[in-house]
């Protein structure tokens, strides 16, 4: 009786461990939003897409966005010229002109729009966006070309290297010899071979966690 009440408690926590791994992961990397050259901003209303509170997308209205950057606040007004052609104006003397492909924003020999831009750093090596990936993900909210950070394959992925890993923990001798069980009539783990096999499902249950939580994505 007792047992089983602890093999129910186990189990209970194996599951309640992933349905907080599968949350955190979905808040972090499941969210849909859109990127700015290499950050990616969450949409937290129609109007605004965030990466945090200084750095943000707002769309004031069809033709005109405000940008908050570290180093400040600016806008930008959108001219629509038609045929999907756009002309982009900083409020710092800026410009940018291209047309929206259906995927990106390029100029008239049909190259994206910034590809040989140099590549910004501050002293403190973050990344600055330039004006150029602005523009593409001004062109991405307008046209619905919405984005995640992760996919959810990614996360029943997670699940099951989560699940393998405690499976090895349990029965270290049965993963082990999973494959190759029909070799031997009595096969069976040394004590320190079972004590490794385990330590081996305590690592392969972290890369899970990380999987599904997101982390691992994110440190990348």
């Amino acid at each position: 009786m007792e047992g089983n009440r602890k093999r129910k408690l186990f189990w209970g926590g194996v599951v309640l461990v992933a349905i907080v791994c599968l949350g955190i992961g979905w808040y972090f990397t499941l969210r849909s939003g859109v990127y700015v050259g290499d950050y990616f901003y969450y949409k937290v209303s129609e109007t605004r897409y965030q990466r945090n509170r200084s750095n943000y997308l707002e769309f004031v209205s069809g033709d005109e966005v405000r940008i908050g950057l570290d180093e400040g606040e600016m806008s930008v007004s959108i001219e629509e010229n038609g045929d999907d052609s756009f002309a982009f104006a900083f409020s710092d003397g800026r410009s940018v002109r291209g047309n929206w492909n259906g995927e990106d924003l390029v100029d008239s020999d049909g190259l994206l729009i910034g590809w040989s831009d140099v590549r910004i750093v501050t002293d403190d090596q973050s990344y600055v966006p330039g004006e150029a990936a602005i523009c593409q993900a001004i062109c991405d909210v307008r046209f619905g070309n919405e984005d995640t950070i992760s996919r959810p394959y990614i996360a029943f992925l997670g699940v099951l290297v989560y699940v393998l890993g405690i499976v090895t923990i349990l029965n270290p001798d049965g993963v082990h010899f999973f494959l190759s069980r029909w070799k031997y009539n009595n096969p069976e783990l040394s004590e320190p071979g079972r004590l490794l096999e385990q330590i081996g499902g305590g690592f392969i249950v972290v890369i899970g966690i990380g999987i599904m939580t997101g982390a691992l994505l994110l440190l990348v």
